[in-house]
């Protein structure tokens, strides 16, 4: 599970079709809050010729008006789907995630 987008490096850079992928989930139930953590590749074949050769990564902080909706157990048991999969639902909510495509 992964998604594409073009995203724009250092404001003239352009990768077309980059793999956007989760590296990292951070949930404090406690707080009801965490952070996503996505590692961004040139494409699909560079992530899979080698997973530690991203371009950069970005991280997604989230708060208690995101966490009953996406990262609460209950949603995870509720809806039968994983922390992952709920950080990809999650993301696709973002303005910088709206126009992605799944793969």
């Amino acid at each position: 599970m992964a998604l594409e987008k073009t995203i724009q490096l250092d404001g003239e850079i352009s990768l077309t079709d980059a793999y956007h992928k989760v590296i990292q989930i951070d949930i404090n139930d406690l707080g009801q809050a965490g952070r996503v953590v996505v590692a961004i590749y040139k494409d699909k074949s560079t992530r899979d010729a080698n997973e530690n050769n991203y371009v950069k990564t970005i991280g997604f902080n989230f708060g208690k008006d995101i966490y009953p909706t996406y990262f609460a157990q209950t949603v995870f048991e509720a809806s039968k789907t994983n922390p992952k999969e709920r950080a990809y639902l999650y993301l696709k909510t973002l303005d910088n995630y709206s126009d992605v495509k799944d793969i």
